[in-house]
């Protein structure tokens, strides 16, 4: 079974045109994130609905990049939004 990917509850974001700002609020820091175009549209999809495979589809075809490139770009983003503590599988 696939695993699904989903925003963290009340994470702070914001879309600013193509760009998405994060603001990962914690005990000792706080911490601004900005994600470019293409790390945007993957997380937009983390929407509990979407799974790694359906993103780098979705990549592949809205950026006109291979599958293989796509893949890596996914799986290269959910590691970095992981380690923020900002998404997690249902």
């Amino acid at each position: 079974m696939r695993k699904r990917i989903s925003r963290i509850d009340g994470i702070i974001w914001r879309k600013v045109g193509e760009e998405v700002a994060i603001i990962v609020l914690e005990d000792t820091s706080n911490s601004l994130h900005i994600l470019n175009k293409t790390a945007a549209h993957i997380w937009e999809m983390c929407d509990g609905e979407h799974d790694a495979d359906d993103i780098a589809a979705s990549i592949n075809e809205r950026f006109d990049v291979t599958l293989e490139k796509a893949k890596a770009d996914v799986d290269a983003t959910i590691d970095k939004l992981e380690k923020m503590k900002v998404i997690e599988y249902d």
